[in-house]
């Protein structure tokens, strides 16, 4: 079996989790993949359900609602409820349920948009982050302030990441939620 026990995946059947889930499996890990048929949760009690319905070690969270900079620019409130409420939701959840490790990912755009390239770590909280994206992003960006102060008041394991870029296999094309790398691709394939 593997390292980590049990683990779940939440998003599992988005472009990053369908990616990791088939990962952890290769690498031998009891791995749960689950996506909002399985639990919506934006639903209060869906997250505590979920983990009472399988008891992981641990869990990778990886549900949100993304998209790219014209769904941001123009559903705004959407990005920031969604993602505030699934985000807090999980973890509060997985700290009450004794989840052993959280791990989670929030994206590169919470660091300020006025940050200097390479982003230096310590920018991260230099300022606001670029506006088309700040509701999606802040959102996001909370899950740093919640994993501090759950290890700090409880001794909660949790690690939040936050990778420079992902693209690739499963990834959205479509016009309005595509990034700018599968929207680039689309353009260039449509262009032949």
């Amino acid at each position: 079996m593997g390292t980590y026990g049990k683990i779940i995946v939440t998003g599992a059947t988005g472009f990053l989790g369908r990616h990791v889930v088939k990962a952890l499996a290769e690498a031998g890990e009891n791995v749960i993949g689950l996506g909002r048929a399985d639990y919506d949760l934006l639903v209060p009690g869906a997250a505590e359900k979920m983990l009472a319905d399988h008891q992981p070690d641990a869990v990778l969270h990886l549900a949100a609602k993304v998209g790219g900079i014209i769904a941001n620019k123009d559903y705004p409130g959407d990005f920031y409820y969604e993602n505030i409420m699934i985000n807090t939701q999980v973890f509060e959840a997985c700290f009450r349920h004794g989840v052993k490790r959280f791990l989670t990912f929030i994206g590169g755009c919470s660091y300020p948009g006025t940050a200097p390239s390479p982003i230096p770590e310590e920018e991260m909280w230099n300022g606001f982050p670029q506006g088309e994206s700040a509701p999606y992003s802040v959102a996001k960006k909370m899950m740093l302030v919640q994993s501090f102060a759950y290890r700090k008041q409880h001794g909660f394991d949790s690690v939040v990441l936050i990778p420079g870029n992902v693209y690739g296999e499963f990834d959205n094309f479509n016009w309005e939620y595509a990034h700018v790398i599968p929207a680039m691709i689309r353009r260039s394939f449509l262009s032949w």
